[in-house]
């Protein structure tokens, strides 16, 4: 499967629900630009949480990129404002990339899916542990005009 996220350099609308360890559930919501530079490529993202009170934050992913199109796994590193720097792996597995990530002192892990429903189009589920246990998780739709922009290059 040819995938477009993280693949192509592109700006993706987030939207969706944050549940809390307890089930309570509220917004979260942002947007994510992927740029690819000389052996890096970069998620960088702003995202907002209104659950129980508005918080921002600052995201940036560093990922090594595939180096052929047979290679399914690749690293990655993250900077979190609470969480410092993450250690990482992204597999692709057919029509989905999954994302595992700890902190240095493997206190935090982080677990995401990310599958593709079209190349305009995501859904990403992910959760976030503590010492083990959960602190929250997330469902969030992943959207771009990507294929579009790439059509109008070409008229």
């Amino acid at each position: 499967m040819n995938h477009t996220y993280l693949f192509q350099e592109a700006q993706w609308q987030a939207k969706g629900r944050y549940h809390d360890a307890q089930g309570l559930a509220g917004p979260f919501e942002g947007v994510a630009n992927i740029t690819h530079h000389e052996g890096v490529w970069k998620l960088d993202s702003d995202m907002r949480l209104c659950h129980p009170n508005t918080t921002k934050f600052h995201n940036l992913y560093e990922i090594k990129p595939f180096i052929a199109d047979n290679v399914l796994e690749t690293s990655m590193t993250s900077t979190h404002p609470v969480l410092g720097n993450l250690l990482g792996k992204v597999v692709v597995v057919e029509d989905s990339l999954l994302v595992f990530a700890h902190s240095e002192d493997h206190s935090h892990t982080i677990v995401e899916e990310i599958r593709c429903v079209d190349h305009n189009n995501y859904i990403n589920h992910g959760a976030f542990f503590m010492d083990n246990k959960l602190i929250g998780s997330w469902v969030l739709n992943l959207t771009t005009e990507i294929q579009k922009l790439k059509l109008l290059k070409f008229e």
